[in-house]
């Protein structure tokens, strides 16, 4: 659990009127922030490289599986800067045509940020922020089951 700085201030706050032992206390808490913030980035750290491993996995059976298989048909002709992104595969010049990897591209995109805003995994944008589900992950539990 990653302790916030309002519950580190209730804590020295809770030490009492000894200045000496509410400097212990707010030095050992800082170091204990200090150390799960350090745990916390190994953790998203990880948890990047192997989501882009799984995604060049995904990305490479894509590929074989509708190579050169148009999937999709565009409404419009792209500008030519993304002509290449979006026919890439396929032959000939209908640039209407889409390839299966330019939408798992976009779908990634797409459901990656949303999957992160909706599980509340996205890195918090003030410093004093914390998702729910780390300081209460059984609250993320009972949601989960009640969604089934």
């Amino acid at each position: 659990m990653i302790p916030s700085i309002n519950i580190v201030k209730e804590k020295t706050q809770s030490t009492g009127g000894n200045l000496v032992k509410r400097q212990r206390r707010i030095e050992v808490l800082e170091q204990q922030l200090k150390q799960t913030r350090k745990e916390a980035q190994s953790l998203q750290f990880k948890t990047s490289i192997f989501s882009a491993v799984v995604q060049m996995i995904m990305i490479y059976f894509v590929n074989s599986m509708y190579s050169g298989i148009p999937v999709a048909k565009l409404p419009f002709t792209p500008i030519g800067l993304f002509q290449g992104i979006t026919h890439r595969g396929l032959e000939g010049t209908d640039y209407t045509e889409c390839s299966a990897m330019f939408l798992f591209i976009i779908g990634t995109l797409v459901s990656k940020s949303l999957l992160e805003k909706v599980l509340g995994f996205a890195i918090p944008k003030s410093g004093n922020t914390v998702p729910e589900w780390v300081t209460n992950p059984e609250a993320l539990l009972d949601g989960l089951q009640k969604q089934r």
